[in-house]
């Protein structure tokens, strides 16, 4: 017994030393260059062949301690059971141990680092935001965040400023240490001002998942013993429906930080102090920063309490572990109410002073546009994330950007090398060291669910499952796995004692709520002639069509639904009629096949005899059945036309018409003038113009919005159809809408004005003449993307008319902010730009070019050229060769600007393209003005601003 005793004990210490070096290595984050194993399942133990030196050394000289106390205490039975365990399991271990030294003996070196900072921190005993505080001093103005949804930047004084603003306004109402205010904000610079700000007064955060609603969101902040809430006008609509549903007390405080809506406060207009608040009292590095919420083993998400030291060494253990510093500029994208994003991410602000480029939410389609933009050169990832990235199609982008490091968790065998090999990022950190098969979850239950990249409680997969036929009860549970610690996810069903359910099937072909023969029931019923059993099988049928769960629409159209619909149209009960236009409608809502099944059903001559229906909701729901219909695509348009549509809509136009009723015609109107393959025909825009006319004169947003869509639909085609809109009076309307308060009726009306301006020159002047070119100011410096792109695409086609409309743009001071978005714009937005500096060359006169090569045109257009992009770099270097013929005797100093900033190697590397258009402009270039003369001079001859140059010779410095 004493010998088992000590063995045991001995064993014990070991396995503590072992955890003491895993939460050494800067709490469970490990790195690699290259391809690794890794768990499929992070609830299951794996320990990989070649764990490493700490355990296998530890475990060697528990072997060996083990076996001297065997000699001492003569057990020799014993010892040589021991030798004999020790030469199996252990002949190896010289060579795995000489294996994985490199590696092992950064990380320990690395780790010792980490926990020399994390002690000097620990002495020094302040909080969070003096480190931060530290940087701002240090660099003041130095980058500190972006937003790019917005566009704006904070240095690091602008956004010490702001969380000051946010810290004195809750100091001033009462808030101090240790109070909570629940953070329930999309990813922004307000939810990180926020936070640092209320940490100041030892004010905890509470980080609510914003995907979070009804019991869970109400349960986490009441869990959190919060005073009041911040939010979104976006996410307030989830916060008045828990309360509405008793999930949350209706007495909290809800502050918005976009705007006043529903009574709540704009606390953007309430922040106004900027200046340092006094030190709390009692605040240290061992103080709660924030709450964090994850999924627990049951039930709703449990907190984690994360301390200012716990915040910090964190943040600093990944700097320290991947050689993160100041001059990087760290991409977040993930959710920051998550720790990847929320402390590894936006923690290297803290740790080394690292720029913050922030998303408010994950695109695949623009991940790395967004990192080549704003020269990111770190991001997070997830399993999700990286499976999205890898199903875009290529772009130029993916391999354009700077980004050497990403960390996250949830790579998987089959997607990490393509990922390196195709994105080129030279370093992926893993939390938790899964590709290794060092660190593993022994605490695992197995009832913690993934889904849709989000987690979810064993008993909410329990209430999805509840509702399947013939099922008693659903359960979630772990089941153990065989030579493994933790349990893997299973559900667990019981079906009724007399189903009859095929297990096989049941996992190939998951179970419906409704099988075929309920649903031949309902059918069945519809088709009764008792007005209350044929009512309640529609709206029945009417409610499977509106849920998005199972049963398919396919499957009730498969067994003919759709004509016993279309009958209850005709019935004089009006509510029968409310309710079969209805499921129609949601059928039409769906894809053109069954869309297609409601047309030759016969359903269209009577959505338009419902449209004089004296019932307002059914005429509601006619409309809008019409409007789905005619929305997929121009064969069923046509079909409506000829059946009537257009006269009736005139009709339903009318002044005294309901203002929801008014919306769905006006919104049927725009569907009937998108589609342009082919185009409306001259008869029916000549008949829809006079009402679109008068509607542009609706103070209605919603009108608005669809009314100037009809317009860019129908001037988005021939010079013809252009002219019609014209004369039928409502440019100037068009151009006055550029200035409305709402951004949707903005890009609308520009983009109809940028139609007109497509066509001939004196179609073009009237747009100019009423005053266009005032508004586009606003639109060149837009934070968002796609409005800059629609400004520079209208001012290319004014630059590309005559002399007088391209000075009309230099007089309105345009041309230094399209050369700023030659530089600083999005790759479809600079695409545009290059146009619009280009047909300036073209079009314009010689006064015109010098005026842009004054404004420095000449680098950005340059760096153009460095896009793999036939197109741009086409019209790239036509504006370049222009610009050079025209230059005259200011030919040297444009050509050694072309040379200083690094286009003329740029133009000699595409003297290899393989666009032949393209090399040949290379090649005319170089040949006319970079050719090297024999007496190493230059030759200059007569110049006219109406004759091109040719055949001068520049000698390269």
């Amino acid at each position: 017994m004493y010998f088992y005793r000590f063995a045991l004990r001995l064993r014990r210490k070991c396995d503590k030393f072992i955890r003491s070096m895993s939460s050494a290595k800067f709490d469970g984050i490990s790195h690699s260059k290259s391809q690794s194993s890794l768990l499929s399942n992070q609830n299951i133990e794996v320990e990989s062949e070649d764990a490493g030196i700490p355990r296998l050394l530890v475990e060697a000289c528990y072997a060996l301690f083990l076996m001297i106390f065997l000699v001492e205490r003569h057990h020799w039975l014993w010892l040589v059971l021991s030798l004999i365990v020790f030469r199996f399991f252990y002949s190896n271990l010289g060579q795995r141990c000489l294996k994985t030294l490199p590696r092992n003996l950064k990380d320990l070196y690395t780790s010792f680092r980490d926990k020399l900072m994390t002690k000097k921190a620990m002495k020094k005993n302040l909080p969070l935001h003096h480190y931060f505080l530290e940087h701002m001093t240090s660099k003041p103005n130095a980058e500190c965040a972006v937003d790019i949804e917005t566009g704006r930047t904070f240095t690091f004084v602008e956004f010490n400023k702001l969380a000051n603003k946010y810290a004195n306004f809750y100091r001033g109402r009462g808030y101090k240490k240790d109070d909570v205010v629940a953070l329930f904000v999309e990813n922004s610079p307000e939810f990180l001002a926020i936070w640092l700000g209320l940490s100041k007064l030892g004010v905890i955060t509470a980080w609510i998942n914003t995907n979070l609603k009804m019991e869970q969101l109400g349960c986490l902040i009441k869990v959190s013993k919060a005073k009041s809430i911040i939010t979104s006008s976006r996410l307030l609509t989830n916060l008045e429906t828990a309360i509405n549903e008793g999930y949350l007390e209706d007495s909290l405080t809800i502050y918005l930080i976009d705007g006043n809506k529903n009574g709540h406060e704009n606390l953007a207009e309430l922040i106004k102090d900027e200046s340092e608040p006094p030190m709390t009292l009692g605040l240290d590095f061992q103080s709660i920063l924030c709450y964090i919420y994850t999924f627990g083993t049951t039930g709703n998400p449990k907190s984690v309490v994360i301390k200012h030291f716990l915040y910090y060494r964190k943040c600093v253990g990944c700097k320290q572990a991947f050689g993160i510093n100041f001059k990087d500029r760290m991409y977040v994208t993930m959710p920051m109410c998550y720790f990847t994003a929320g402390i590894f991410g936006v923690g290297q602000m803290f740790a080394c002073g690292a720029t913050i480029v922030i998303r408010k939410k994950f695109s695949a389609s623009n991940f790395w546009k967004d990192c080549v933009k704003y020269q990111c050169t770190a991001s997070q990832y997830n399993g999700k994330i990286v499976r999205y990235l890898l199903a875009q199609k290529s772009c130029p982008e993916e391999r354009m950007h700077k980004v050497w490091f990403m960390f996250g968790s949830g790579f998987c065998d089959d997607t990490w090398s393509e990922f390196v090999r195709r994105f080129g990022v030279k370093i992926i950190g893993e939390f938790y060291g899964l590709p290794k098969g060092y660190w593993y979850f022994k605490d695992g239950r197995g009832d913690i669910y993934r889904w849709r990249n989000e987690n979810m409680s064993k008993t909410k997969v329990e209430k999805i499952l509840q509702p399947i036929i013939e099922t008693e009860d659903a359960k979630v549970y772990g089941v153990e796995v065989p030579e493994r610690e933790g349990k893997a996810q299973m559900n667990g069903v019981a079906l009724e004692n007399d189903a009859n359910v095929d297990e096989a099937d049941l996992v190939n072909n998951p179970p419906t709520v409704y099988d075929k023969q309920e649903l031949h029931s309902i059918v069945s019923q519809a088709r009764s002639s008792n007005p209350k059993t044929q009512m309640v099988a529609v709206t029945k049928a009417r409610e499977l069509l509106s849920s998005d769960k199972i049963p398919s629409i396919d499957d009730l159209i498969e067994i003919g639904i759709v004509p016993i619909l279309v009958q209850c149209l005709a019935s004089p009960n009006a509510s029968l009629q409310f309710e079969a236009v209805w499921a129609l409608t949601n059928i039409t809502a769906k894809t053109s096949e069954q869309t297609q099944a409601v047309v030759q059903a016969g359903a269209v001559p009577h959505f338009l005899k419902l449209l004089r229906s004296p019932d307002l909701k059914v005429r509601e729901q006619a409309i809008w059945a019409l409007g789905n219909i005619i929305g997929d695509g121009p064969h069923f348009r046509d079909y409506c036309i000829q059946l009537g549509i257009v006269e009736q809509l005139l009709k339903c136009a009318a002044p005294e018409i309901s203002l929801n009723f008014l919306r769905n015609v006006t919104w049927v109107m725009t569907n009937l003038c998108r589609n342009k393959d082919p185009s409306l025909s001259r008869e029916t825009i000549t008949a829809l113009l006079p009402a679109l006319a008068v509607l542009i004169h609706r103070e209605d947003t919603e009108i608005l919005i669809d009314t100037v869509r009809a317009l860019s639909y129908l001037t988005d085609g021939n010079n013809e159809h252009i002219q019609l809109v014209i004369d039928c009076g409502v440019v100037k309307n068009l151009v006055d809408l550029l200035g409305h308060s709402e951004v949707k009726v903005q890009t609308s009306a520009l983009k109809a004005v940028g139609n007109i301006v497509t066509g001939t020159n004196e179609q073009t002047q009237l747009v100019l003449d009423n005053g266009a070119l005032n508004q586009m100011e606003k639109f060149l410096l837009h934070p968002m993307e796609k409005i800059n792109k629609e400004a520079a695409w209208f001012l290319s086609n004014i630059t590309a008319g005559n002399k007088s409309q391209i000075q009309a743009v230099i007089d309105a001071n345009l041309i230094p902010l399209v050369i700023n978005l030659l530089d600083r714009g999005d790759l479809q937005t600079q695409k545009e730009a290059a146009w619009t500096i280009s047909n300036v060359t073209v079009s314009g006169r010689v006064e015109h070019v010098f005026y842009m090569v004054d404004h420095h045109v000449i680098p950005p257009i340059c760096n153009l050229l460095s896009i793999h992009d036939a197109q741009i770099a086409q019209v790239v270097l036509d504006g370049l060769n222009n610009i050079l013929k025209k230059s005259g005797q200011r030919v040297i100093d444009i050509c050694q600007q072309i040379e200083e900033c690094g286009g003329l190697d740029k133009i000699e590397h595409l003297q290899n393209h393989e666009n032949e258009e393209i090399y040949k402009l290379a090649n005319e270039i170089l040949d006319s003005f970079f050719s090297y003369s024999d007496d190493d001079n230059i030759v200059f001859s007569d110049y006219d601003d109406e004759i091109v140059r040719q055949n001068l010779l520049f000698s390269r410095q």
